[in-house]
This record gives C-alpha cells, sequence and structure tokens, in this order.
C-alpha cells in the first residue's frame, strides 16, 4: 500500500478504509494484468490475495489457491508447451 499522511491514521474510519483500499489495489493489478496479458503481474497479484481470502473466510479458495500456484509455478517443468502459451 502506497505511504500514507499519519494525520490520516487518527481518523476513525481511516482503519477501516485502509484493508478496502489494499484489496481494491490488487484487484486493479489483476485487471491490469489481463488487459496486458502481464502473466508475472498476474501471479503477483494473485499470491498478494490469498492471505485476504483467509481473512475474510473464503475457505475454499484460500485452500485451493495456494495449490493452484504452485501447480502454475511448476508449469514449465510439467508442460512447457501450455507455459509458453502464458
Amino acid at each position: 500500500m502506497e505511504e500514507f499522511d499519519q494525520s490520516l491514521s487518527d481518523k476513525p474510519n481511516f482503519m477501516l478504509w485502509l484493508p478496502y483500499m489494499s484489496m481494491i489495489e490488487i484487484l486493479l493489478d489483476l485487471i491490469r494484468a489481463d488487459k496486458d496479458s502481464n502473466w508475472i503481474l498476474h501471479l503477483e497479484a494473485f499470491t498478494e490475495m490469498l492471505p485476504w481470502l483467509t481473512i475474510y473466510y473464503h475457505t475454499n479458495f484460500a485452500r485451493c489457491g495456494p495449490v493452484s500456484l504452485a501447480d502454475i509455478k511448476l508449469l514449465e517443468k510439467t508442460a512447457p508447451g501450455v507455459h509458453l502459451g502464458f
């Protein structure tokens, strides 16, 4: 998350909005990655999203996300042709 003015942290609503802004930033990275066909940015944003899935009780995604990410990282060895497509 970008640096913010310390005086903002004194505002009661700011600490409620900070996690929301972090999640929106991740989603915008995912959208930009898909629009630009940027596979590396997609993987980075997906990795950043995993803790939020756990925090907000998306248990199926939180459980399958790391497994999917590990499979994707092994794609170069297991399926080089598919990896080249990405």
